[in-house]
């Protein structure tokens, strides 16, 4: 979620982000435009380019705050982009159609996307790339870390070695005697706590992050207090929930002030426009794969008598059950049995063909018909056993917040490299993490995102 501590550490100066989210689709629907050779009369024409206009002024280009956090972020700038210039080419498309009412207006409607789309994605690139170089980024801020922890040391860490971030790491202030400090006392103590109002006096510091435990609340006070004097932004660098909020909001309910802490993030519109690309990319999928599928599901029926296609009862949306299809990989007794066990590397029950497929991550395409039925997206976390669900809900917290959405044929963990079995709580673990980390950043850009580095991951052979 965009915080004002995250635009004012940011790299990429208002200018630039203002052009890269509203010049960048201008200049490019300007040069689509020009490739209309559709006969616009003089009330027609601005019409389209008060649409155009509005539209873009509305949603918008590339959200520079939102790339900022993800990683392989040129990858997210143009999944982004190529989600906002979609939109607006189906809007240009459908306008220049009715308008014309014949087969050459619809040609020259599709002919804007198909120039807008790469126009949109290329320039989206190369002004991002030019907004953090050297000679157009934003002048650095200083910033200065209230306490050594692990947490902090992380924190400044990521935060130096961050492009999206203009930074000037001042140091720590910090009482305790080098020796007690996590990192051996390697780290740079610029005061004493009780001395940050004289320091920053002396020395003035842009930004504080305060990362003192919640039960130091009496010694939080006293850096408050000294602060209050400064003109410094301040900051709390733990979270003041046990809880990391997913999708969390501040918002008034009969008159009343609510935080939630976790919350459903597809809702609304951009719930719809998430269930539309599911619909749209699942049946494009399944047309372009048909003839894999027939040839999949005729090879695992030659190799084994039984059913080429595996049912099983995993949980879904808000945790509701739902039976999820695979193209069976292992024997037909294996999968006839009530045990429900991950199959292991070597694993006797899975067949020749069986490796293959999973190794391949055929063997999930068939829930590209889940997909269409409204049981699962095209992304989103993996479904598991119930029986696992089950175990792991008691020994992993927050297991069971990732039902919040619907779960997907792939994911924000899956693209991390945590595919396969899950043989320790460790990995475990590390999946949920990822997953709820999907929940809290999760937009359709995301989702698009995703898909395009499951896609090169699969190409690659990973």
């Amino acid at each position: 979620m965009y915080t004002q501590a995250h635009s004012e550490l940011a790299a990429i100066r208002p200018g630039m982000t203002i052009f890269i989210r509203y010049g960048v689709p201008l200049l490019a629907a300007f040069v689509a435009g020009i490739g209309l050779s559709f006969d616009l009369n003089a009330v027609v024409l601005p019409a389209l380019v008060l649409v155009v206009a509005i539209f873009i002024f509305v949603t918008g280009g590339v959200d520079t705050d939102e790339v900022a956090r993800q990683q392989s972020r040129f990858l997210y700038v143009a999944a982004s982009a190529t989600t906002k210039a979609f939109q607006l080419s189906a809007v240009v498309a459908l306008l220049v159609a009715i308008m014309g009412g014949n087969l050459e207006a619809v040609r020259e409607g599709l002919l804007f996307g198909v120039i807008y789309v790469p126009a949109m994605v290329m320039w989206s690139l190369l002004a991002t790339r030019l907004a953090i170089s050297a000679p157009l980024r934003a002048k650095p801020c200083k910033v200065v870390v209230v306490a050594v922890s692990e947490a902090s040391l992380e924190f400044v860490t990521t935060l130096t070695q961050d492009p999206f971030v203009s930074v000037d790491f001042r140091g720590f202030y910090e009482d305790r005697d080098t020796s007690r400090l996590p990192a051996g006392g390697v780290v740079p103590i610029i005061a004493r706590i009780d001395g940050i109002a004289a320091h920053i006096a002396c020395e003035p510091v842009d930004h504080v992050f305060i990362s003192l435990p919640m039960e130091a609340a009496q010694r939080i006070g006293v850096v408050m207090d000294q602060l209050l004097d400064s003109a410094a932004s301040v900051h709390y660098l733990h979270d003041f929930v046990a809880f990391k909020p997913i999708q969390e909001s501040l918002s008034w309910v009969t008159g009343i002030p609510v935080y939630t802490v976790i919350g459903r993030p597809d809702c609304g519109l951009p719930g719809a426009i998430k269930r539309g690309f599911d619909i749209f990319g699942s049946a494009l999928a399944l047309i372009a794969l048909a003839p894999l599928l027939a040839v999949v599901a005729l090879l695992i029926r030659w190799e084994s008598p039984g059913s080429a296609i595996f049912k099983q009862v995993r949980y879904g949306t808000d945790g509701r059950p739902f039976s999820i299809y695979k193209f069976r990989s292992m024997t037909v007794s294996a999968c006839a049995s009530g045990d429900v066990v991950q199959a292991t590397k070597g694993d006797a029950r899975v067949t020749r063909l069986g490796r293959f497929i999973r190794k391949s991550s055929i063997d999930e395409l068939p829930q590209l018909f889940n997909i269409l039925r409204g049981d699962m997206s095209l992304v989103g976390p993996r479904p598991h056993a119930v029986p696992h669900n089950e175990h792991y809900r008691g020994l992993i917290r927050g297991y069971m917040v990732r039902h919040k959405v619907r779960p997907g044929l792939t994911g924000w963990a899956q693209v991390h490299g945590l595919r396969g079995e899950t043989e320790t709580i460790d990995k475990m673990e590390n999946r949920v993490r990822f997953d709820l980390d999907y929940l809290r950043r999760w937009s359709v850009a995301l989702d698009l995102y995703i898909v395009l580095l499951t896609v090169r991951q699969v190409l690659r052979g990973v």
